[in-house]
Parts: structure tokens; sequence; C-alpha cells
């Protein structure tokens, strides 16, 4: 057992516990099959979320996502000095030179087996593994393209990689990566596949836990420093993270799989990413500096990256300080709407929006939580319940729980519910040049009384 990363609050770490939890059901609500997840945001543990039975400890085997820890054990010898990204690979093999007629062979860099360019027409590695010589075949096969011209996923690549280290240092790239990688992040049990000849595979067949994964992960965040100790030159990090081949041409690419490739890392929408077949993620969102290491099982990868990207990201309580400074403590006129609302007021503070809705039957404000929901009372002025009399049971309001959290830079949602009841609301506010624009979906109970959604606008320069 590995040692774990501390733990830090989701309101600690600035993230909004319910859209958190929205993206845990949203997870579930996937056609995949969840394992868990390990989320960091500041260095630390925000959750770990491990589903029935899969435990947080067991290690993984992680197929492709092997490739950004054979990368790293590439990165080490660069920074070591064994070898440069523009060594011919067939220099660390004159065994089979004799055998390579390929001219483009012989023109293959380290960099082109990185960045999967290395020329052939298409993925060697399902034929490979049936040979007894996995590189012999790999650098005998026909080459069709320019090294370095065009991008083809290959797994044999990644293999030739760990087959370069293991020449080098004499040590299996599992063995290397153990005083240099596994040790100073204090990883737990884990393992690698090998070849025939005794080679760690290097482009899938490694077995790690999921708080090791996102290690990983925060090592390149924090651009190889760990715990203020350079383990892994920066240079190789920007430029392992960064796009060098062009994958958009790539049949079938979806989204995420479209953006560029560096060095055994993908780049995301959202970061860059190491992965593997079938929902294994090592996302690294340097613009949240956050980690999120999630395993599944799926057959369609793109879905849960956009569960992330959708759900996830809007917790992470984005503080849009310009526009709430700017618009802070107005009161803005609305235009005629069916609610009766004359004006709207927001206040932002460091936790909390606090929200006001000038009526003719008075001002009613009501509090939202920045981080989490906040407990508060108040008769609202649309939705389920705004038709019964100010008398009764419920007294003077309605007892509500209320947070928001921004979507988007001018796009605020604040959700409501009722604590007494099984209806809930939601509040959209959007910023559209000068003019707040609301709209108010209605929920089942408040269709059924007649009141859909209300839409209204401000009136005037929001910002004088």
């Amino acid at each position: 057992m590995g040692i774990k990363l501390d733990s830090i609050a989701a309101d600690s770490a600035g993230i909004n516990k319910p859209a958190l939890d929205d993206f845990v059901h949203a997870l579930e609500g996937a056609s995949a099959t969840m394992r868990g997840f390990v989320l960091l945001r500041y260095g630390k543990a925000v959750q770990r979320h491990f589903w029935q039975p899969y435990h947080e400890d067991d290690p993984i085997w992680v197929y492709s996502l092997s490739k950004s820890f054979c990368s790293t054990a590439v990165g080490f010898a660069i920074q070591e000095g064994l070898l440069k990204l523009d060594d011919p690979v067939l220099s660390f093999f004159p065994e089979h030179a004799a055998k390579v007629k390929d001219e483009n062979c012989k023109m293959v860099k380290v960099q082109d087996l990185l960045t999967m360019r290395s020329g052939h027409e298409a993925d060697p590695t399902m034929p490979m593994v049936r040979t007894p010589d996995w590189a012999e075949y790999f650098l005998t096969i026909p080459y069709k393209y320019k090294p370095g011209t065009r991008f083809v996923y290959n797994s044999g690549a990644t293999y030739m990689l760990s087959a370069i280290v293991q020449k080098l240092s004499g040590l299996t790239i599992f063995e290397y990566l153990k005083p240099r990688l596994f040790a100073p992040l204090c990883f737990g049990d884990c393992a690698w596949d090998v070849s025939p000849q005794g080679i760690s595979t290097g482009g899938w067949g490694f077995m790690v836990a999921l708080e090791d994964i996102a290690k990983l992960g925060l090592l390149y965040l924090n651009k190889g420093n760990w715990n203020g100790r350079q383990l892994l030159s920066e240079a190789w990090v920007k430029d392992a993270s960064s796009a060098h081949a062009d994958n958009s041409i790539t049949p079938g690419a979806s989204a995420d799989w479209a953006r560029g490739y560096g060095y055994q890392f993908w780049q995301s929408r959202h970061g860059f990413r190491g992965d593997g077949a079938f929902g294994q993620y090592c996302l690294v969102m340097p613009e949240y500096d956050a980690v999120l290491a999630l395993s599944c099982e799926t057959d369609n990868m793109q879905a849960v990256l956009d569960i992330v990207w959708d759900k996830l990201l809007p917790a992470f309580a984005i503080s849009n300080a310009d526009i709430e400074k700017k618009i802070s403590g107005k009161v803005l006129k609305a235009n005629e709407n069916p609610a009766g609302i004359n004006s709207i007021s927001l206040n932002f503070y460091p936790d909390r929006l606090s929200l006001g809705f000038q009526t003719k039957n008075g001002l009613e404000q009501f509090e939202a939580g920045r981080f989490g929901w906040i407990e508060t009372s108040a008769r609202l002025p649309w939705g389920a319940f705004s038709f019964i009399p100010v008398a009764g049971m419920a007294g003077d309001g309605r007892k509500i729980s209320s947070t928001f959290l921004w979507k988007g830079k001018n796009d605020l949602e604040v959700r409501m519910i009722y604590r007494n009841c099984p209806h809930r609301e939601l509040l959209n506010i959007k910023i559209e040049g000068n003019t707040l624009k609301l709209s108010w979906p209605g929920n089942p109970a408040a269709i059924a009384i007649g009141r859909a959604e209300l839409n209204l606008n401000s009136i005037g320069d929001i910002y004088e």
C-alpha cells in the first residue's frame, strides 16, 4: 500500500460540493461500469470515490495509460544523458541493422516514437506480439510514410522506447522507474508485463493504483517538481505535455482525440492527459490546478470525458471577480413580467451570494453558498409555492437551501431546494453585453399551476 496524498475539504479547495455530487451522479448514470476516481486540487485529494466492490488500493491494469509512464522513463533517461530525442532508433539495435531494407526505417528517431509518427501505415502491435522477436518485427516491416510526418497510433513504438531505455540502463523501465518515480512518489504495489525478451511492454500492461496515477498527474501539473525537489526536468514536462503531432486526420477521432499528441500524452479540451482503453484516465488540468484519475469500463471514452467537462469543471467554483465587482450592490430594474418583479439585486461575498427581488409586496432576499448549501427562509416570487398566501403552516416564508456557481464567464446558476417538500428551483442568470437576463424554468409543480418558465431582462446599463 502506497502513502496517500494529504486531503483537503471541498470548500477549502474552492469546489462547490453540490456540483461535485452532481458529477458523481452523472458518472453513475453513464453507460459505463464505474470503478472509482481520485480528484486532486491544489496538490491535495479532494475526493476519493470508489464504487462497490472495488478497493482504492488495488492496482489496475491501465492499458495504454502505461504509455505516459513509459514516456516518463524516457524523460529520466534523456535527463541523465543516456539518449537524445534525435537519436536514430536503429542505432540502438545493430543486431537487426542488416535485415532493415526500408530507408524510412533508418530515418526514425526517438522523438518519432514518442509522437506516434514512426512512418507505419497502421499500428503493428497485434502481429508484432505474435512473433518471437518484437523489435526485429517492428524494424523490418514496411514504413509507408516519411518518419515525423504522419500520426498513426502505435503501441509498438512505445514498446521500442521501453527496449531502448533497457538497452541503455540495463534495467527494465519498471525497475528503472522504481528509484526515480515510484519511491519518491510513495507508490504502492505495481507491476508491468514483459515481452518474451524480458522487456517491459511499455505501451500497455502496467498495473497501478488510482492514487498513484493521480500522483503522476500531479508531478506533471507541478512541472516535474515533487515536494520541493525537481525530479523531472521542467523542460521535459513542457515538451511531453505539448502538441507535437497533428492527430485530427485520424479516422473517427472524436473531440478529445483530435487536438494534438505530445510525448505519449494526449491534448484535451482542458489540459492534457494519459489514457487507456475502456476508460482509464489521468487528466491534468493546469487551468484549474487539478488532476483527475478515473477508472471505469466503457466503450465510449468520449462520453465519460464529456461528463467531466460538463459536470466537474463547473464545480471548481469559478470566481468571476471582475463581473462580480461590477454588478455587486447594484439594484437592477426589470422589464414587466408575470412575477411582478420590479428589480433585482445581487451582492457577492467570498463564500456566498445574496440575491434580492423587489416586488409590490416588498423586498425578498435569500443567500446561496459559493461552495455548498446555505439554509435560509424566503418567499420566492416565482415557482412552485409563489401562489400560496403568506400565512399558515409555512409562516412568513419557505425553508430553502441554496447554492450557486458560475458555469462560464457570463453564466450564473442558482439552485434552490425546498427543505419541506420534494421540489427545487433553478435560476439561470446570463450577462449579455450590458444586460442581465434571468430565466427561471418551471418545475413540475409550478407548471401544474400555470407558472412555466419565467424570463426577464434588466433595464438600463447594468454597469452604470
